[in-house]
């Protein structure tokens, strides 16, 4: 090692050592005043920012996890495809793109790596990143698209139907206090609108329905849940 880096603070040689070697890691040794490198670690100076690497399955299966926050590599082949790993070794796919005239979005790939393949993953990033030179933000436009199906499909059934559904799928995995969604739809709502289809349903039976509640049953303080939960729902 020359005279001129080794007169340079231990950071910035660790860092201009990584740079020049990105899948290794500096390990300083003060008894010598020498950088010692290790394959396919990387250095603590390098996790503060993004770290630029050509990704390979090689790459990804060896590169150590951090030991806190997380590292991130932006691939040197697919612009804006970067590769996380969290201090447990998760290692998942990110993909950077800006759509024509808008802001700058992010999309993270479901699953983690090796159930998506790297491969799979810069497929992906190219079709974002090539629908985004055209002004196309894909992503946007699969979520809507996605909205609208489930929309329809819940359309063309009863609300008896898309109240067990909303109960198992989205309150009892996620709501420590499921058993009380379940029990208000089962007997406020089921009972009065759970045969009719969901399209038919208009704003005045929800109406009709609270308001029966509220002074024909006296459940004035189970109104305003009632209709949240079909607020929801719906």
């Amino acid at each position: 090692m020359s005279a001129d880096v080794r007169c340079l603070s231990r950071p910035l040689t660790e860092m201009l050592v990584y740079r020049a070697f990105p899948s290794t890691l500096c390990s300083w040794s003060s008894a010598h005043g020498r950088l010692k490198l290790r394959d396919f670690e990387c250095p603590v100076s390098a996790r503060r920012g993004i770290v630029r690497h050509k990704l390979t399955d090689r790459y990804i299966q060896t590169v150590r996890p951090p030991g806190s926050g997380r590292l991130v590599v932006a691939d040197t082949e697919v612009t804006g495809l970067t590769l996380r790993v969290t201090p447990s070794g998760t290692r998942s796919f990110v993909v950077r793109y800006r759509p024509r005239l808008r802001p700058q979005r992010s999309y993270t790939v479901p699953g983690a790596y090796p159930m998506v393949t790297l491969a799979a993953a810069r497929q992906r990033a190219r079709d974002i990143l090539a629908a985004a030179k055209r002004g196309v933000d894909l992503i946007a436009d699969e979520k809507r698209l996605e909205a609208e199906r489930r929309k329809t499909q819940a359309a063309a059934r009863t609300l008896g139907e898309l109240a067990a559904e909303y109960v198992e799928r989205a309150c009892r995995p996620h709501q420590r206090r499921w058993r009380f969604v379940e029990q208000r739809l089962r007997n406020h709502v089921v009972p009065v609108l759970g045969d009719r289809m969901v399209r038919d349903i208009r704003r005045a039976d929800i109406v009709e329905l609270l308001d029966a509640m509220a002074h024909e049953k006296g459940l004035r303080q189970q109104v305003n849940r009632t209709r949240g939960t079909l607020a929801t729902m719906f």
